[in-house]
């Protein structure tokens, strides 16, 4: 059976795909090709290296800023807890003066990036399958290309031309033509590994700005997709500990959809639906009938879950476990709640 993974593009969100992967590696599922989407692409390139562990370390260290060029005064301003419109306008004239005076964003910075990780014959030695999409400009054509179809020496121009923004500067790098970010087409090109006659297609959504090309039945059949179970960071965040943040949430996220989890933020360990029956038994009705509509679900399976991961987060327990619901349960007991319907349903389940 030939599985793939299929990462869509989002920027910075993409520090999201690295967590997934390590959730898959756990699992012990392995992939024989890879694609992806703008910075889908770049993450997809250096696995299909075997290269997960230099980009975890690129991910975890990355300054956001050096890839679009902003200087430290606007990192600053909008990493600030107490971010202010004229604040941020002060800081980012240095960065709108320099990307005005260069008629864009240099791309310069990432591709050092791309040059210091990847090394372009490691890609094309390597035994897995590698595509990527973009956009000609000229005429809007999309293009779905694999790696034996990219010239020499242009693995990097084409990846590049796969993140191409408008906000960066215009400049001609493949067959003198101008390209454009592949979101602009389809931000999520599972059909990459698809057409190659892939038996299992992961693709691995960030929430990023873009199209996503409909697919046949047939075809979607074959894709599992993976998506943040909360609100993920923005396009553009420059802040490291929420690119951390995004790492985990991948991880987990991955482990609950494709594991033998139950959860919907939080990840339990999996129980069966009398489990969840036994649990609701002694809840008084007002307050099941509560539950229920609040939730909108008369599943007490679903209504557990979604009222025990309501009250964690209410106490602000750690997302990044595999918990037992039993235990969850006590934890949030721990110390009472104020007032709360939610909480009084949480307090009833029957443990024992």
């Amino acid at each position: 059976m030939k599985r793939g993974l299929i990462l869509e593009g989002g920027a910075i969100k993409g520090s999201y795909q690295i967590g997934a992967y390590y959730a898959f590696k756990k699992l012990g599922i392995k992939f024989d090709g890879f694609g992806g989407t703008s910075i889908g692409s770049f993450n997809a390139a250096l696995l299909a290296c075997n290269k997960g562990k230099e980009l975890l370390h690129f991910w975890q260290t990355v300054d956001p800023g050096v890839i679009i060029g902003a200087d430290e005064k606007l990192i600053k301003a909008i990493n600030s807890e107490n971010l202010e419109l004229p604040n941020l306008l002060k800081g980012a004239i240095g960065s709108v003066k320099k990307w005005i005076g260069a008629h864009g964003i240099d791309t310069k910075p990432l591709y050092d990036i791309m040059e210091n990780l990847l090394v372009e014959d490691e890609l094309r030695k390597s035994k897995k399958d590698f595509g990527l999409v973009t956009v000609k400009l000229k005429g809007f054509k999309p293009k779905y290309i694999y790696k034996e179809d990219i010239p020499e020496g242009k693995l990097y121009d084409y990846i590049l031309a796969s993140c191409y923004l408008p906000v960066f500067k215009m400049n001609k790098i493949i067959d003198d033509n101008i390209y454009l970010d592949g979101g602009f087409y389809d931000n999520c090109p599972v059909s990459l590994l698809l057409d190659k006659g892939y038996d299992v297609v992961y693709a691995v959504k960030i929430n990023g700005i873009g199209l996503s090309k409909k697919l046949q039945k047939k075809q979607d059949e074959k894709v599992i997709y993976i998506t943040p179970s909360r609100n993920i960071c923005k396009t553009f965040e420059m802040n490291r500990e929420i690119i951390n943040e995004n790492i985990l949430m991948g991880f987990y996220d991955t482990l609950r959809t494709i594991g033998n989890y139950d959860g919907i933020k939080y990840v339990f360990k999996k129980r069966s639906n009398n489990y969840y029956e036994h649990l609701v038994r002694k809840v008084d009705s007002k307050t099941y009938k509560y539950v229920a509509s609040y939730f909108k679900t008369n599943d007490p399976k679903i209504m557990v879950i979604k009222a025990v991961e309501y009250m964690a987060e209410k106490k602000y327990i750690d997302y990044y476990n595999i918990y037992r619901l039993y235990n969850l349960v006590l934890k949030i007991r721990k110390n009472g709640y104020k007032k709360n319907k939610i909480y009084d349903f949480v307090k009833q389940l029957r443990l024992f």
